[in-house]
């Protein structure tokens, strides 16, 4: 079976900024799950721990199993053996988790199946670090930024306005080479469309 989604498919999934919960997060700094549960905090995911035998990783409170987080998530993110992720994939689909994602080396064909089945988009054997940094490339801008991620160039946000939405990225807004009015509609780095 493919464990490998395309680039664009991991990317899209990514690029959403999906609720994170990471089954198995560890508060040891020597552990996997520890690093990249900094790194996705750090580019600007919201991460919850999973983990029975912990109550706080990196100040995020941790709840004993996906059944027990009180808000909704969007991506599973399992750092437990395979023969874990069975019970965790029905535990996803039961909370309406919109992927299973396995970290590297923790593949289950049983746990694929059962999320597939239960309508879950599923990436095994890749880190989901490792492939924000490959796809991503930046971290999230805070929810003060008007700069951010766009559809095309994948670093811009859009922001809308009662009468238009506006989009521009980091890029477009330091490179001279762009237009500070370009042709419009530019589906672009930047651009400028009235609502219609």
């Amino acid at each position: 079976m493919n464990h490998a989604p395309s680039d664009e498919e991991m990317r899209a999934l990514l690029a959403s900024r999906p609720a994170i919960a990471i089954v198995g997060a560890s508060s040891r700094p020597d552990r996997p799950s520890h690093g990249v549960m900094n790194v996705l905090l750090d580019a600007g995911y919201d991460v919850t721990p999973v983990n029975p035998n912990e109550s706080v990783v990196l100040g995020r409170t941790a709840y004993p199993d996906l059944r027990a987080l009180p808000t909704p998530i969007d991506l599973v993110d399992v750092f437990r053996r395979p023969e874990h992720v069975p019970g965790i994939a029905r535990q996803a689909v039961a909370v309406g988790a919109r992927a299973l994602w396995t970290q590297l080396g923790v593949i289950s064909e049983e746990g694929a199946r059962i999320a597939r089945e239960g309508g879950l988009f599923v990436v095994m054997n890749h880190c989901t670090a490792i492939e924000h940094e490959r796809l991503i490339g930046r971290a999230f801008p805070s929810p003060s930024d008007a700069v951010g991620l766009c559809e095309t160039c994948r670093h811009a946000r859009l922001v809308q306005t009662p009468r238009s939405r506006f989009w521009m990225c980091e890029r477009a807004a330091t490179d001279a080479s762009f237009d500070k009015y370009p042709r419009l509609p530019r589906l672009a780095c930047r651009g400028f469309e009235p609502k219609s």
